[in-house]
């Protein structure tokens, strides 16, 4: 009959002599989890200054060929990267923590902001210190060769009649319908050029289709949209911009008085067979 205290004493004995063996060979095992205690799967370990490395497998466990005295190290995209010193322990369990350093950052989509990690379309965004950074007239123009896929273009110079036509991604309709993209000021439609670009904080351009699940058929040939400044909290802040200029005109003609007016009137009338 066999003995069952003595047998499972033998197991244990195997597993603690296999353990220390695998670990004087040069080897180590782990665990990598996240900061909820789940299994990090993907996570990559490497041994620093060394090209040996392996892959978490899908229970978050590794074994890679690690002496004590070196240094291993574990990476995962949106986690901050864990550095351990092997020691003569065999088994490491290691919590990686989150890093939000660029996950956190906030653009605007729709009538809301969202952050970079959870956007999916093709958003470009044109920040207050670019604009400051230029000559700006009209809003329009601070587009101008600052956002890949936008095209800004004026017909004309005279005053009033000088608004630059906006195209994202070239024509998204066709026959008589509007070109234009839709733009939104601080969640409101509205005219882009309507606004002081001294007084815009920044501009987005949602340039995709993915723009149409959130403002329909509207969206089909883009969306702009305008944050205007907002006072800090808590803190008071003062802003001047001036400009001054002058013009001249390159030629001035000498005019008639009302008198020559009247005689040459007449005359031209006269030889035009007038009476």
């Amino acid at each position: 009959m066999i003995n069952i205290k003595r047998t499972a004493l033998l197991l244990v004995t195997l597993c603690v002599a296999a353990t220390a063996s695998f670990a004087q060979g040069g080897g180590i095992k782990g665990t990598i989890l996240d900061a909820d205690g789940q299994p990090l799967v993907g996570a990559a370990v490497m041994i620093q200054g060394t090209s040996v490395g392996t892959v978490v497998d899908l229970d978050g466990n590794f074994t890679i060929a690690a002496k004590p005295g070196q240094t291993i190290e574990v990476t995962s995209i949106g986690f901050k990267t864990q550095t351990v010193k092997v020691t003569a322990a065999a088994v490491y369990n290691i919590k990686m923590e989150p890093d939000s350093k660029f996950l956190d950052e906030v653009v605007v989509v729709g009538y809301d902001t969202q952050k970079k990690v959870n956007l999916t379309g093709s958003v470009s965004s044109l920040p207050s210190e670019v604009m400051n950074n230029r000559p700006i007239v009209q809003a329009s123009t601070a587009l101008q060769g600052t956002i890949p896929g936008v095209t800004v273009s004026t017909h004309g110079g005279a005053p009033g009649a000088d608004n630059p036509n906006i195209r994202v991604r070239g024509l998204g309709t066709f026959g008589t319908s509007s070109s234009a993209p839709l733009v939104l000021v601080d969640g409101i439609e509205g005219d882009l050029n309507s606004v002081d670009a001294n007084q815009i904080e920044s501009i987005t351009v949602l340039k995709d289709a993915a723009s149409s699940a959130i403002y329909g058929s509207r969206a089909a040939n883009g969306v702009i949209l305008v944050t205007t400044k907002r006072a800090g909290k808590e803190k008071f802040s003062l802003e001047y911009k001036g400009y001054v200029g002058w013009q001249t005109p390159t030629a001035l003609p000498e005019l008639v008085n009302a008198e020559e007016y009247m005689i040459l009137s007449r005359e031209a009338t006269e030889n035009d067979g007038g009476t």
